[in-house]
């Protein structure tokens, strides 16, 4: 199985800065956690995905 990366937009900007910063944080935390999981399941010897 390959690893496939979603990614959305960023979310939009509101006004609200604590609302926004939460907002982009979540979607920037989604982003790495997708990025750490392709990563801990590439083999890089073979070049292939682990899972």
């Amino acid at each position: 199985m390959s690893a496939i990366l979603t990614l959305t937009p960023p979310p939009e900007i509101t006004g609200n800065y604590e609302k926004d910063i939460y907002s982009l944080n979540q979607w920037c935390l989604d982003f790495f956690i997708q990025i750490k999981r392709i990563l801990y399941t590439y083999d890089f010897d073979n070049g292939s995905s682990t899972e």
